[in-house]
């Protein structure tokens, strides 16, 4: 039984029609299907669909640091259908993640953001200033942070972490979730893994919800369809 629960699409990293390596990706582009990279400049990142997975699991987004000292994360911006029945109510978005080391990634952050303009027309470059370390960055116009992004100490074994919020801000039209790094002194080769992002209605984090491959491909192929 599939509930759809999980307002994202392929929060497993599962689908990447556009290829299982993504090298020096400019910033704001897309990458495994449904995800954008977020990131202070170019280049700030080398991305890969990776095995560097949960027990049991296939896939996570590794991010591996190529420019050193950059803030960088990756988005999801929901469209505007499918906010139906969120805007308005207590959600919470949760991920599993871990580092190859925290002697640099040691301070991940996430958002749920929300959008208050033309629905499905979001500034999908999510970050106007990245500001310095421990600094939340300033998002750009009509984006609003619904949570209070905090350092949530991840470390270099898997582990699931969560945010929940109100999203409550006036004329929401769509809602944006953002995992990012939040450090500005950062080492190369030094990865940082990204899986199972689920954001739904509920006021604590549930077990993800798996779907099966054929069914998370073809919600992909809505936004991007690789004829190759």
């Amino acid at each position: 039984h599939i509930n759809f629960k999980n307002r994202l699409i392929n929060g497993d990293m599962a689908v990447a029609q556009r290829g299982t390596t993504i090298t020096a990706p400019n910033d704001d582009t897309y990458h495994l299907d449904r995800w954008l990279i977020i990131s202070d400049g170019n280049d700030a990142v080398d991305i890969t669909q990776s095995s560097t997975a949960p027990t049991n699991q296939l896939y996570s987004c590794g991010l591996d640091v190529e420019t050193e000292d950059k803030k960088f994360g990756i988005a999801q911006i929901i469209e505007n259908k499918n906010c139906t029945g969120l805007i308005g109510q207590t959600a919470t978005l949760s991920f599993k993640a871990k580092a190859s080391a925290v002697d640099k990634l040691d301070n991940v952050k996430c958002a749920i953001i929300s959008w208050s303009s033309t629905a499905d027309s979001v500034t999908s470059d999510l970050v106007s200033a990245w500001g310095v370390e421990g600094t939340n960055p300033t998002l750009a116009s009509n984006l609003t942070y619904e949570n209070t992004p905090a350092n949530l100490s991840v470390t270099t074994s898997w582990a699931t972490y969560s945010v929940s919020a109100d999203i409550d801000t006036g004329s929401t039209t769509n809602v944006a979730v953002f995992i990012w790094s939040d450090v500005t002194d950062t080492t190369a080769g030094q990865f940082l893994y990204i899986t199972d992002v689920q954001l739904e209605v509920a006021a604590a984090a549930s077990d993800f919800e798996f779907l099966p491959y054929d069914v998370n491909l073809q919600r992909c192929k809505r936004y991007f369809n690789s004829f190759f």
